[in-house]
């Protein structure tokens, strides 16, 4: 799997820096952002429901029962997968990031480009956490346990301090519409 996430080093750099390439959209009105935030919060539950789907449910079954083979074809299609899911979350925050507003949106727009921030790293993260679980259980082993169970699992979430200040932001726009 780190080595799927690899090739996505120029992303994560991208990402680590601030590095915006072009303006996909320009929203100037609050019916403009209604639609994009609506389009665009529809994208973030697809990715976050679809990792999730991939390591609980996949990767478990892909991986094996104890004693049993793992299927290493299935596990590498788990691993292309997170890969294709962490490239989409880096792409939608810069997509987002990068989305000309107008001045009155500014706060709003980034906290909403965090959103998919932990989401990304903890998939970032996630070959490192395989290994040290592997790691602890193989030193269990030759300690001597004889029933040992690696449980493997993945949540992701949005920023939450994100939300409260997307939430926050879109409370102060609705009072200046009213």
């Amino acid at each position: 799997m780190a080595d799927e996430l690899v090739k996505h080093d120029s992303l994560k750099y991208d990402f680590d820096y601030q590095i915006k390439y072009w303006s996909p959209d320009k929203i100037d009105d609050n019916l403009e952002l209604q639609k994009w935030l609506s389009k665009n919060l529809a994208s973030i539950t697809n990715f976050i429901e679809s990792a999730n789907t991939l390591v609980n449910d996949a990767f478990n079954k892909f991986f094996g029962e104890p004693g049993q083979s793992s299927d290493l074809k299935g596990l590498y299609y788990v691993a292309c997968g997170l890969s294709r899911i962490f490239q989409e979350l880096l792409t939608w925050h810069q997509t987002i990031l990068s989305t000309s507003v107008d001045d009155n949106f500014i706060k709003l727009r980034n906290s909403f480009a965090k959103y998919t921030v932990n989401a990304a790293l903890t998939i970032w993260d996630f070959p490192n956490m395989i290994r040290t679980k592997t790691e602890e259980a193989l030193i269990r082993i030759k300690n001597g346990e004889k029933h040992i169970e690696i449980k493997i699992t993945l949540k992701l979430d949005i920023d939450h301090a994100a939300s409260e200040s997307l939430t926050s932001e879109i409370a102060r726009l609705t009072n200046d519409i009213s």
